[in-house]
């Protein structure tokens, strides 16, 4: 189904790095010009992605009819989330291609059943992750100012894990806000008992961003 498209963004993670040239020959052969997404953000590589920044896909998007994502489940998903146009993933693990929309749409309801769930909340409370990579200090700044602004409380949080017990301390927080890895919002938020937002998300809840905006803008 990719040759329906002429000009396709193509983009990986760092293992698979060495396999953009094999790919954009066989995509050659097919009629598609390959568009490999450039270096910048958190990547360090032409061709690379990584979960927590999809700035790469979002470079190219005015360039490219649609995106192959060569990687895991999670990286076809975060990608379909970030752009609004079609992602095909090429799982190399699974020896599989798939078109991510059904599940990006499955997912994107989900989402905004959680930003309901969220828009009566008091308290934020905004976790950043002490890894490299995911200490976002000035989105976690962005958010606490923008939900104290809006008539809410926040505090920020600081973890080397994030899971459902270590979160279990925090009894005065009624929603948190992801700024750290956003594969915990799109694979484990089901697992937590309070709603576990991405940044776009909280402000979607607060009313400082329509859901439409979000949708045009991508969720990651």
């Amino acid at each position: 189904k990719i040759s329906i498209y002429r000009k396709v963004g193509v983009a990986t993670t760092v293992q698979h790095l060495n396999e953009l040239v094999k790919v954009e020959e066989r995509l050659r052969r097919l009629g598609v010009e390959a568009v490999i997404t450039p270096r910048c953000g958190r990547n360090r590589y032409c061709g690379q992605i990584i979960g927590c920044d999809y700035t790469p896909l979002k470079m190219v998007i005015d360039k490219v009819e649609s995106f192959m994502v060569i990687g895991s489940r999670f990286h076809g998903l975060g990608a379909s989330l970030a752009v609004d146009k079609p992602v095909i993933l090429a799982d190399p693990y699974m020896s599989k291609v798939t078109e991510m929309e059904g599940e990006k749409r499955s997912l994107i309801n989900r989402r905004y059943a959680m930003i309901e769930r969220a828009k009566g909340a008091k308290t934020f409370g905004i976790i950043l992750g002490s890894k490299i990579g995911q200490y976002n200090h000035d989105t976690a700044d962005m958010l606490r100012r923008t939900i104290v602004t809006r008539g809410r409380d926040a505090v920020t949080i600081v973890a080397d894990e994030v899971s459902p017990s270590s979160l279990e301390n925090f009894e005065g927080v009624d929603v948190f806000v992801n700024a750290a890895c956003p594969r915990l919002s799109i694979d484990d938020s089901e697992r937590f008992t309070k709603p576990l937002l991405l940044p776009k998300e909280a402000l979607v809840s607060i009313g400082e961003m329509r859901w439409e905006e979000l949708l045009d803008q991508g969720l990651i």
